[in-house]
């Protein structure tokens, strides 16, 4: 094994080592990881001494890496956890009146979403996110003091035994809840903002722009791109992107980051190649690279700084610092420098969707693209008087390399997709492969000429031109959209299944033998077993709202939701996407009481009203009361509403005899204490 490959190996046991302690079921003691790590370490010192095997040493490094990671992310839990657990945080559904500072307030369709910084009472300062009338939006302004009243609730809880717990994130983000504004009462705004302040004003205003001087949706889908302000887009808009595979573009991440600084890069490069006596005078090269890496930082600025954007800037960056120092640019050891630096920052990225997929495409791509290099003949011109076959070749190499960036980049990201959200457009290479190329060559780089002429008053030149190609993509994605079963949709899929897909992804990256091809099968088999996670009969989310019953062949249906008695619709409606549930075409009942059989053959009862428990507590074996109170001894399973109140969430499987109820661990992790 060479260094070259021996680092990112490195980097991703370190990953594999955080990964291992976020998925753990209870939090082990901090020193007794420390324990683990130093006899660890001292035991492979040991062996090295008295063994002399060429293989001991790397193996050794890497599994102390493992350690190692698992160590510093509990660590760096660690500290965010003393940050924030001693803040008090008023119970669910009080309202309170708080003071602070606004750090963002973004307009969207319907209503204001803020991000405001408290004080608490040891003078610790934390986030909250409101929510609020469309309107606040432009009250509210960043940097502004206020005095307000607003119903709080913390960080919503797993809904699902599998499910993502939002606290680990908020965690790292220093926010303790959420909530709805109710009243303002005081605002204050300061003449002298803060930069920070100065600079989410600045973005509002761009994103503004981009809305005024683009007709809709393209001026909304153009701002999202610029700014990273998706707020003004339509539910129809994002569910066109998100069915079609082009939901990646809404999101600023690598490609963007990539395209905006490239663009930069390119064209200074070009204005080079017009002055021979400056091409041949300065390094054009690297000048453009510096000039790139200004580029993104600004980029980096004006879209946010989301973790997501932060996560790209970094692996942008070390690609034209690469350049800088005369060294290639895209390699596996820069991707593996990039990493390190993200997950020694914030160790939870290995659990986000984003950080996976942007690493899994880069990883492959690069792998890909040095096998190309390499081996393929398609790298090799003929000679430069044959100009019509030279153009050929330009022709169908661009075809060929588009084709499998298409195909590589998305495969890797569908699986990842079809893992955590669930569903995958089935047309999603046909519709990149038609758009990619007009987002890439006109829509980014009118997007990079827009903000260079906008101080000069003369946005309005490339402005109509971005315009036509996001109407061409938006053409094409509501055209792929309209083709029969568009999207591809699966329930939850086994967890041990992400672990084998990434092991395979690795093997058939970073081998160079046959033995690469066991990677494929691995991957082939976490393909398979997408949406085959064990479904359980029951699932009662949120004491009760919903409640979901196993159907013939598997698929879950909602016997009950909020709209049919009112409550919580935003967590039902997270539930019925995470098990791909539809309504039972019973729901809902006109009497006080709905019987259903289960695929075990149980009998389930859902009582609405008082009138109805007597009865389904002599016929049914289970009893589901989300509004009732009972007052006498059930001969069934019972859960009525103290019982679902205690536990939330309940789920019952085939192979169990009772519910098991969702809930924290005995030894809670640190991000479910701290909230």
């Amino acid at each position: 094994m060479t260094r070259q490959q021996f680092f990112p190996l490195f980097v991703i046991m370190l990953a594999a080592g955080m990964a291992f302690y976020f998925t753990g079921a209870s939090e082990p003691a901090i020193w007794g990881g420390v324990g683990v790590a130093a006899i660890f370490a001292s035991v492979s010192l040991l062996l090295l001494r008295w063994l002399s095997w060429p293989v001991l040493r790397p193996v050794l490094i890497l599994a102390n890496a493992v350690v190692l990671g698992a160590l510093w992310a509990q660590a760096m839990s660690y500290v965010q956890f003393h940050k924030w657990h001693s803040i008090s945080f008023p119970e669910a559904g009080v309202e309170v009146d708080i003071s602070g500072t606004v750090l963002w307030a973004e307009p969207r369709i319907r209503g204001s979403l803020l991000d405001v910084e408290i004080i608490g009472p040891d003078a610790m300062p934390y986030r909250l996110r409101l929510f609020g009338k469309k309107q606040m939006a432009d009250t509210l302004r960043p940097g502004c003091g206020f005095h307000l009243r607003a119903l709080l609730k913390p960080i919503g809880k797993p809904f699902a035994s599998g499910s993502y717990d939002p606290r680990l994130r908020h965690l790292f983000d220093g926010r303790k809840g959420q909530g709805f504004i109710r009243q303002v009462n005081q605002l204050t705004c300061p003449e002298r903002l803060t930069w920070s302040a100065r600079l989410a004003r600045l973005r509002l205003s761009l994103a503004a722009s981009f809305r005024d001087m683009l007709a809709a949706p393209y001026g909304r889908v153009a701002a999202a791109l610029v700014t990273g302000i998706r707020g003004g887009i339509s539910k129809d808009t994002r569910d066109v992107f998100r069915t079609s595979g082009l939901a990646h573009m809404l999101a600023i991440s690598g490609l963007h980051m990539a395209l905006f600084a490239g663009s930069c890069f390119a064209a200074l490069r070009l204005l080079a190649a017009t002055s021979p006596w400056l091409a041949q005078r300065y390094d054009m090269r690297r000048i453009a690279a510096a000039v790139a890496i200004l580029a993104a930082c600004g980029y980096l600025a004006i879209s946010g700084a989301s973790f997501a954007t932060q996560r790209a800037f970094v692996m942008i960056g070390i690609v034209f610092l690469a350049i800088l120092l005369g060294r290639a640019g895209l390699t596996l050891r820069n991707l593996a420098w990039a990493a390190l630096v993200i997950i020694l920052w914030r160790p939870s990225a290995v659990m986000q969707a984003g950080f996976q997929m942007s690493f899994a495409a880069v990883l492959a791509l690069i792998s890909y693209y040095e096998y190309w290099q390499s081996q393929d003949r398609l790298m090799i011109f003929p000679s430069d008087g044959q100009r019509v076959l030279r153009l050929f070749y330009f022709i169908r190499r661009y075809i060929w390399a588009l084709l499998l960036t298409s195909l590589i980049a998305g495969s890797v990201t569908g699986y990842l997709a079809a893992y955590h959200f669930g569903q995958v457009g089935r047309y999603s290479l046909l519709t990149n492969l038609l758009a990619m190329p007009i987002f890439a060559a006109i829509v980014m780089p009118m997007a990079v000429a827009s903000l260079a002429l906008m101080p000069l008053g003369l946005a309005h030149l490339p402005m109509p031109i971005m315009q036509e190609g996001l109407r061409a993509i938006l053409a094409i994605a509501e055209a792929v959209t309209a083709l029969p079963a568009s999207v591809i949709a699966f329930g939850p899929s086994p967890s041990w299944s992400l672990p084998v897909a990434m092991v395979g992804l690795l093997v058939l990256c970073l081998l160079r033998t046959r033995w690469r091809w066991g990677g494929a099968l691995a991957m082939l088999l976490a393909v398979v077993m997408l949406g085959r996670a064990e479904r359980p009969l029951i699932a009662i989310v949120d004491a009760g709202n919903t409640v979901f019953v196993q159907a013939a062949g598997g698929d879950m249906q909602a016997i009950a939701h909020p709209s049919f008695w009112g409550g919580d619709v935003y967590q039902a409606d997270l539930a019925m996407r995470y098990w791909r549930a539809t309504l039972h075409p019973a729901a809902p009942c006109d009497d006080a009481l709905c019987g259903f059989a289960l695929a075990d053959g149980r009998r389930l009862a859902l009582v609405r009203y008082r009138r109805g428990l007597t009865q389904a507590c002599k016929s049914y074996d289970i009893v589901v009361a989300p509004l009732v109170t009972a007052l006498y001894p059930c001969r069934a399973t019972l859960l009525d509403r103290p019982k679902l109140r205690q536990g939330r969430h309940f789920e019952l499987y085939e192979r169990a005899p009772a519910f098991a109820v969702v809930q924290d661990a005995p030894r809670p992790r640190l991000w479910q204490s701290a909230q």
